[in-house]
């Protein structure tokens, strides 16, 4: 039995956080608690659109709006940054490196890729940076690191 509160914990580990505020507005109203089972969101009456975007919007659960943005800069080369947001990323590479991304996609924070001779997910490597926005290194194709 997966509890709200499993759920809840899940949705904070894994950044959704359109999942945990809603989770939040539902609990903070009483509408389920932490120790109900995860089916009883399929019966229980939604919550305020309003009041959600209203905590997301103030980042109440203060989730880290930090992403990696993979960015196309040539034929099979690629740049990775992490950014606030797309523009910020492509703004970032523009400044610190003169490359204009050609394309600039969000790959799964939990997609794991080789670095310094391991394997690290983005959401693990982004714990060894401490100043954003920030370049990581170029890819070729994504999947072999440029020496």
């Amino acid at each position: 039995m997966k509890t709200i509160k499993t759920l809840y914990l899940e949705c904070i580990e894994f950044e959704e956080l359109v999942m945990a505020h809603y989770l939040l507005c539902l609990i903070q109203e009483g509408k389920v608690q932490f120790h109900d089972d995860v089916s009883v969101l399929r019966t229980v009456e939604a919550s305020s659109v309003e009041k959600v975007r209203h905590l997301i919007d103030k980042n109440y659960l203060r989730f880290c709006t930090i992403k990696m943005y993979e960015m196309q800069v040539a034929e099979r080369k690629w740049a990775l940054v992490y950014a606030n947001s797309p523009e910020e990323a492509k703004e970032y590479l523009w400044r610190t490196r003169g490359e204009k991304a050609w394309d600039c996609r969000e790959p799964l924070m939990d997609f794991d890729i080789p670095y310094d001779n391991r394997r690290v997910t983005y959401r693990d490597l982004k714990k060894e940076f401490n100043k954003f926005p920030c370049f990581v290194r170029y890819f070729e194709n994504c999947l072999r690191p440029i020496a």
